[in-house]
Formats: C-alpha cells, structure tokens, sequence
C-alpha cells in the first residue's frame, strides 16, 4: 500500500502515488515519478529521478540519478536535466565529485573525463582499488553527519 512507499520516512513534500521513499526526511518541495532511498532534505524537487545516500540543503533534479551525495552548500545541489552525480570518498583526501549523464555510456567512456571530472571512471576504479571499505565508510558518514546536523 501507500505507507509501504513511505516506510521510515518523514516527508513533508508533496508525492505522488508513483513516486518511492524509503527512510527519507524531506521537509519541502514536490516529488514525481522518482525513487528515494536514505534522503535528507530540507528542499526536493525530484521528477523521474533516482536519490540514494543524498544530504544537502536542497536538491533539484528532473530526470537525474544521485547516488551517496553530500553537499553542505547553501545553494545545494542543482542538476541539468538528466545528470548524474555520485560522490566518492577516499580516506585521506578530498571528496571525489564524478558527473556524467544519462547518455552516457560508462563503458564506451571508461577511459574519458566526462563532464569535468578530473578523473576518468577508469582513474576512479584504479585508485579506490587499494582502499579500505570500511575506512573510505567512515569518511562518508563523517561527512554526512556534518551535513546532516547542518541542515
């Protein structure tokens, strides 16, 4: 039913009944055809978008895949229609911004620095090679919870 599409979530923004959101603190804006997972929000404006491990102070997405994003900007994260964002963490260093769009094919631009990244999805694979998943959890969720008590 309806509240199994709702399961741990406090949702404040208006969605419709096609739309998923599962443990989700959303406390504005409007969501439409998409699925979210692990949301933090103070502001969602999702349309036929993906959202999984995203905190930030506002998030504007239409035809958009966001996966482990944590932003702490006012501003918040605003994505052209049909982006792509994840967020990659690597204890030790900066957190990792990897960009590419819905038409992009990963495979045939494995090699390639799509959309400004300053690594190719082949750099990013390479280097999280050697480092400890549990370490490189720790540094997300530090992040996270930074933003989380931001927000």
């Amino acid at each position: 039913g309806m509240a199994d599409r709702r399961a741990g979530s406090t949702v404040a923004a208006e969605a419709d009944a096609a739309s998923v959101m599962l443990s989700c603190n959303v406390k504005a804006g409007s969501v439409k055809d998409s699925m979210c997972t692990r949301v933090s929000v103070n502001s969602l404006s999702a349309e036929g978008s993906i959202l999984v491990n995203v905190v930030a102070k506002k998030v504007v997405a239409k035809n958009c895949v966001l996966y482990n994003v944590v932003d702490d900007s006012e501003e918040g994260v605003v994505l052209p229609d049909g982006a792509v964002r994840a967020d990659v963490y690597m204890p030790g260093e900066e957190k990792l911004v990897i960009k590419s769009t819905m038409e992009t094919d990963g495979g045939k631009a494995w090699k390639v620095c799509v959309e400004g990244n300053a690594k190719s999805f082949e750099d990013v694979y390479k280097a999280n090679g050697a480092v400890d998943i549990i370490d490189a959890q720790a540094a997300q969720s530090a992040a996270k919870d930074k933003a989380l008590a931001a927000l």
